[in-house]
């Protein structure tokens, strides 16, 4: 087979093998749909027993589906038997058992579900705060008005020992009236203006130190457990995204916003350079240490219809089962699956939407003819 042949017939079966995936797919979707009215009348049922029954496939056209053996009209290949089976325990979904060559042209691949260790790594958002520990107020030493200001806004930069104002009253000599900035940075807070009255209980002004500056984020509740003080900590900038800086969790508050069911963690991050800069919004990472022994699949395997969390299970000779599960935490191309799932059980990463709808095609099916043996049954008395 040339190269250009063998490629044709790949693409070709790649097709065929969507187009059989989304029938199927569309058939249980519309049978869902369905399924209260057709389930009042006879006609409604032979229906879709009429459209569920056609279990003969060809293997390069699933696109051809037949009731009774026989050949391709395209290709004139023998159509393939699909063979549904109903499980007799309750609750679960029906088995489905599919030939080999069929697996094979669909795609459907397998991987076992194993042991791995997931690190409860939390990432959020948060933002810079001066750290409070640095920050200091400046208050006058008696009554007396405002004057002879060195700074006239917020941000300006001052160095420690720097003359501030001073304070007039008729209580201070000029000597003790001068004020002077206990320590260096910059103005975080001015609240008085030149000439103002000042009492002194009152705060001029207050001064933050930059050097580090403490950064607030939230943490959704169901990882809220997963933080401790002294874990490790990153925050990167958007305007700056080569650049990560390091820290601690400082402190964790003890209530949560019972709106939006976060947890507020406060960290604390070495500033040298200032870049960090109070009011920045910053990407947050906090590590929470390892989750050893967690039974895990890949994310692919999981189907989640927003009611459920289910995986298609191998039961072997070709047979596959849906069955529902509980997902917990996510790594990367990894998801925990805390029940449901035993360790060494293979799941399918590849078909399996196709699989699980032709299992619930074959559930909304039993339930049809359930009702109508009960209706039988109910005449007949």
């Amino acid at each position: 087979m040339s190269r250009l042949l063998f490629l044709t017939v790949a693409m070709a079966a790649a097709v065929a093998a969507g187009v059989y995936l989304e029938h199927r797919y569309a058939l249980v979707t519309q049978l869902e749909a369905e399924l209260p009215a057709i389930a009042e009348t006879e006609s409604g049922l032979a229906h879709a027993v009429e459209q569920a029954d056609r279990d003969y496939v060809c293997p390069m056209h699933p696109e051809v589906v037949r009731e009774a053996p026989g050949a391709c009209p395209i290709c004139g290949m023998d159509l393939v038997h699909v063979e549904h089976q109903h499980s007799d325990a309750p609750g679960e979904l029906p088995t489905v058992r599919i030939a080999p060559e069929m697996t094979q042209n669909l795609g459907v691949r397998t991987a076992p579900a194993e042991r791995r260790t997931f690190w409860r790594r939390i990432d959020t958002v948060g933002y810079v705060e001066y750290d409070r520990d640095k920050l200091r107020h400046v208050y006058p030493s008696a009554e007396g008005s405002v004057v002879g200001l060195t700074v006239r806004s917020e941000g300006e930069r001052v160095e420690q020992g720097q003359f501030l104002f001073e304070l007039q009253s008729p209580m201070l000599s000029k000597r003790f009236g001068d004020v002077y900035a206990e320590q260096g940075g910059v103005i975080a807070d001015l609240r008085m203006i030149e000439g103002t009255w000042a009492l002194p209980t009152e705060i001029v002004m207050t001064i933050g130190d930059l050097s580090s500056v403490w950064v607030l984020a939230d943490v959704f509740e169901g990882q809220a457990d997963w933080v401790k003080q002294g874990q490790s900590a990153e925050v990167r900038l958007p305007s700056v995204p080569d650049r990560v800086w390091k820290g601690i969790v400082e402190y964790i508050y003890p209530n949560l916003d019972p709106e939006t069911r976060t947890l507020k963690v406060r960290m604390r991050f070495d500033n040298p350079d200032e870049v960090l800069k109070p009011n920045m919004l910053t990407e947050v990472t906090i590590f929470g240490g390892p989750k050893r022994d967690v039974l895990a699949v890949p994310r692919a395997a999981l189907i989640e219809t927003g009611k459920q969390q289910r995986l298609v299970v191998e039961r072997g000779d070709g047979r596959f089962q849906p069955r529902e599960v509980t997902a917990g935490m996510e790594r990367g191309d990894w998801v925990e699956i805390a029940a449901g799932l035993e360790e060494n059980e293979r799941v399918v990463v590849s078909g399996q939407f196709m699989i699980d709808s032709e299992s619930n095609l074959q559930a909304s099916l039993s339930h049809l003819e359930g009702s109508e043996d009960h209706e039988e049954q109910e005449q007949r008395q």
